[in-house]
């Protein structure tokens, strides 16, 4: 990414992991978009909205993977096709939060969380609660027969 972030990062992660937090904690780090490897008119880089890198560390997530590639200018995505949704679903389930989880709005208008989302399988392991997980068909867990309750959503203004 660059020097200091990678710096950055990876002491946070080998501290979490020195303390034993990485066990039952997600790391997630995101971008917005890449940049494209040729300086603009204005001296900058221009934006490449196709494809994003992201980093997950702890809560069963493998490590040293890289998943998916872009083509040579990094440009567009040539192997392993991931959304923001996808994104979104895989956290969710992370979290225990299955796809059948709801977000009621103000007004009583149930949506879903991510909208399709599908999980980015390369980062479960097989574990206890990723065995959980399969076995429940990756639904968040509720009484027998019953609907999980939905989320609120609250607005910040």
């Amino acid at each position: 990414m660059m020097p200091s972030l990678d710096r950055s990062f990876s002491a946070l992660i080998e501290d979490m992991d020195g303390r034993g937090l990485l066990d039952e904690t997600l790391v997630c780090f995101v971008t917005e978009m890449g940049r494209t490897s040729r300086i603009n008119k204005n001296g900058g880089l221009d934006h490449w909205s196709r494809a994003m890198s992201i980093a997950f560390a702890g809560a069963g997530v493998p490590g040293g993977a890289v998943i998916g590639a872009t083509d040579k200018e990094g440009g567009d995505v040539v192997e392993s096709l991931y959304t923001p949704y996808d994104y979104a679903e895989t956290i969710y389930r992370k979290l225990g939060i299955g796809p059948e989880q709801r977000l009621e709005k103000p007004g009583g208008l149930m949506v879903p969380l991510s909208d399709g989302g599908r999980i980015i399988r390369e980062l479960f392991r097989e574990t206890p609660s990723t065995r959980f997980l399969s076995a429940c068909n990756h639904k968040s867990i509720a009484a027998p027969g019953s609907e999980p309750p939905p989320l609120s959503w609250e607005p910040l203004f």
